[in-house]
């Protein structure tokens, strides 16, 4: 019996001595004064990556420039209504696929160029979806613009 108290006792004493170094390390300690220079310091350190973040604005803003410098000549500029009734012949959930097939034939043939150098405009691409896939519009009336390399964008007039 006195073994087994002996070990009872022996880790309430270890677990006291725990509990006061705890304390004494969660004590309060006296705040140190803030001055003036050690609040300077960290903005210093802070603007270092604000100058960087400027810098990689101004390039990108180089970069834009260069890319404006490189604009597309354009070629032939026409605003036509592209029919697209034809499209209700196909079944009800493909007629929008098929409005957008017509619409890029229908651009290649008038600029004179092939179907995949024809790109359409996400809005128009959007307003041909808008009352879904069933009900496309009957007509559009679009604007081709055809640069010198013979690429054709379709937008909307």
């Amino acid at each position: 019996m006195e073994q087994v108290q002996q070990q009872f006792e022996k880790p309430a004493e270890e677990n006291k001595e725990a509990v006061v170094k705890k304390m004494e390390k969660t004590e309060k300690k006296p705040v140190e004064k803030i001055t003036p220079a050690a609040v300077k310091e960290p903005a210093r350190e802070i603007s270092k990556p604000v100058e960087s973040a400027k810098a990689k604005v101004e390039e990108k803003k180089e970069g834009k420039a260069a890319k404006d410098e490189k604009k597309v000549e354009i070629v032939l500029k026409r605003t036509v209504v592209v029919p697209l009734v034809k499209a209700y012949a196909k079944p009800a959930k493909k007629r929008a696929a098929k409005a957008i097939k017509m619409l890029r034939e229908y651009g290649a043939r008038h600029a004179k160029t092939t179907i995949d150098k024809v790109k359409i405009s996400e809005v128009l691409a959007r307003f041909i979806n808008a009352r879904g896939s069933k009900k496309p519009p009957k007509k559009l009336k679009v604007t081709l613009l055809k640069d010198k390399q013979g690429n054709v964008n379709i937008a909307p007039a």
